[in-house]
């Protein structure tokens, strides 16, 4: 019997770690900004919207994004 699980797990080094989570930020960013321009007929750019986003949402995001290495 195949499991569909794959029982290995990844660490990713500091490098890779540090380079996803701003990955995802800038996902977050880019959201946020479609978000606060469809939603308040704004029209942020990308630069604008990541100082909004920093000051509002980078805390909670360095606490709630947490990748542990050794």
């Amino acid at each position: 019997m195949s499991s569909a699980w794959n029982d290995s797990v990844t660490i990713p080094s500091r490098q890779e770690a540090f380079r996803t989570r701003m990955e995802n930020q800038c996902r977050e960013i880019e959201r946020y900004r479609l978000e606060e321009n469809s939603r308040g007929g704004r029209n942020l750019t990308l630069d604008e919207a990541a100082v909004e986003w920093i000051e509002r949402f980078a805390a909670d995001f360095a606490r709630n994004y947490t990748i542990y290495l050794d």
